[in-house]
This record gives structure tokens, sequence and C-alpha cells, in this order.
């Protein structure tokens, strides 16, 4: 059951800029929440967890930013109009009121914030796709369109509620394998360095991490700037990998380097 519905006055405000370009609406209520939640993409998968979390979360107010424009008519809502990857990169700073940002968009979020994070004046990052001898070493590897890889231990599709039980599939019944958020940590794949950012669960079928788990992913990439870096963001069960290069350095690099 949902919580009650709160009332408040509604406002609309239009300003220009995210990253000077684009125009951002945010419809605001001015109800003040113990728990703010950015949900970055307003799809399908977006859409039902701001949803779910508006209703298993005491009084929460949720940031939910998409490039088009939403009709979404919910008083715990600020509809964001936006690119995701340029709002977040602007209004995630240490000392943001944010307790937890949700990843609901068809790449991988967390390595384009890096990447972004990453890139200065002296030294530019760009993505490019893992080569093939790597993925050998992944579970049901799939690539993706922008060059990322998608990983599951699972060949069948997940039931969306799943909780992520403890030591079993939800699917299954079946013993689970070593976590991937660690097993991803294990893997050698020299001239990469791997670097893990866990998706934690913060309700049925609903990943996430909480701002300082993309802080502590940004400080220890920091150490690595000479390396290509394969980001993993993974669960338990599936993950997106990324690999980021600094300044043009070669993705497909042999074995025997």
């Amino acid at each position: 059951m949902g919580l009650p519905h709160l009332r408040g006055r509604k406002r609309r405000v239009f300003c220009e800029g995210l990253s000077g370009s684009a125009r951002r609406s945010i419809v605001s209520n001015h109800v003040e929440s113990a728990e703010k939640i950015w949900v970055i993409g307003g799809g399908q998968f977006g859409l039902r967890a701001a949803r779910l979390l508006s209703r298993d979360v005491p009084a929460p107010t949720i940031t939910l930013v998409d490039r088009r424009s939403l009709s979404v008519n919910d008083e715990h809502f600020e509809i964001v109009t936006g690119d995701g990857v340029s709002w977040l990169y602007e209004h995630l700073s240490p000392d943001a009121r944010v307790s937890k940002i949700i990843p609901a968009v068809p790449f991988h979020l967390a390595a384009r914030w890096l990447q972004a994070q990453l890139g200065n004046a002296r030294q530019t990052w760009h993505q490019q796709t893992i080569p093939e001898w790597l993925l050998d070493r992944f579970p049901h590897p799939f690539l993706t369109a922008d060059g990322s890889v998608a990983l599951s231990y699972a060949d069948f599709l997940c039931p969306p509620d799943c909780e992520e039980p403890e030591g079993y599939c939800t699917h299954t019944g079946e013993p689970r394998p070593t976590p991937l958020h660690r097993y991803v940590e294990t893997v050698d794949c020299p001239p990469y360095h791997v670097l893990v950012l866990r998706s934690r669960q913060f309700g049925p079928g609903v990943g996430g991490f909480y701002p300082e788990d993309l802080w502590n992913l940004l400080a220890r990439a920091r150490k690595y700037r000479e390396r290509s870096l394969l980001i993993v963001t993974a669960c338990s069960c599936h993950g997106i990998a990324t690999l980021l290069c600094p300044n043009g350095l070669p993705s497909d690099i042999p074995l025997d380097t």
C-alpha cells in the first residue's frame, strides 16, 4: 500500500542551461524529506524505480532526470528535462543533498560520469570497445551499442522484482556463484586496471549506489591516470563494463605486452 497522498502546492520553473545548453523543467512541491533520491533516466525502468521508492521510502523527494519532457503527476517527484550525465556532473558535489542515485539509462552512467570527472586540460579520456580476447573472462558477455559489455550469470530473463537474496538465485533456487561484483575484481586482464562499483539493492529489482560510492571510485581512478581502466558496475548477478583510456591509449593490446 502506498503512502498517504501528500498535499503541497506545485511550482514549475523553467531555466536555461544544463552544461549551458539544455533546458530543464522542475516540478516541486516543497515537501521536506529525509530521503533525497536521484533517478537518472525516466523510461520504463526509471519510472518503475521512482514509483517503487516513493512507496517504500517515508516521504521521499525523488528527482527524475530524462532527455524527454516527462508528464508525471506525483508530488514526490521533481522532473528535470536534460542530459543525465551532464546533470549528474553538475549537481553531484561532496556536499550534495542526495542519499541514493539510481541509474536507469541505456548506457554505463557511472563510467560516463567518471570520464567527465577525469578529463581536464592536460588529459582527456575516451571510451574504447572492449577487445574480444577479454570477453571470455566474463559470464555471458553481451556487447552493447556503445562498446560497453553487459555481464550476467543468468542465461534467462530474471524476475523484475528480484530482491537479490543472499546465496541463491530467486529464479532457479540454486546456489549463486561468487557475487559478480566480487568475481570481476579477481579477473586478471593486463594491461588494464579493473575498478568495480557495487550496485546496491535499494528495492525489489532496483539497483543503485550511494554518492560516496562514486567519489570513492573517482579517488581510486585518479591513482591510475596513466593506465586504461576497465570500469565495472555490478550487483551479485549482473553488471556492465566499460573501457576508458587516457590520451588515445589503444585498447586492444596483446596479452604478451
